[in-house]
């Protein structure tokens, strides 16, 4: 069961005015998982990526921004460090 938070923003044909997309919920998993693998694995000067099949969480990632989500543009923040 997610958070109340979570699903009171969340965006829905129910809930038009919530400001997080499924694909923003994607673009947190993905920036969770960078995160572990930093943990786990000393990956200080090596290359990593991660196999996508999420389109907008790929494209935000190549183009190092979102042009309408404000929440993808903050966590794409927290990759970038």
């Amino acid at each position: 069961m997610a958070p109340t938070e979570v699903v009171e923003r969340l965006k829905t044909f129910n809930n038009p005015g919530g400001n997080t997309t499924n694909s923003d919920l994607e673009m947190a998993a993905e920036v969770l998982g960078y995160l572990v693998l930093e943990d786990v694995v000393s990956a200080r000067w090596a290359h990593v990526g991660v196999c996508s099949d999420n389109s907008p969480t790929v494209s935000w990632q190549i183009r190092g921004m979102s042009k309408r989500s404000q929440v993808a543009n903050c966590l794409l923040q927290v990759l970038a460090i």
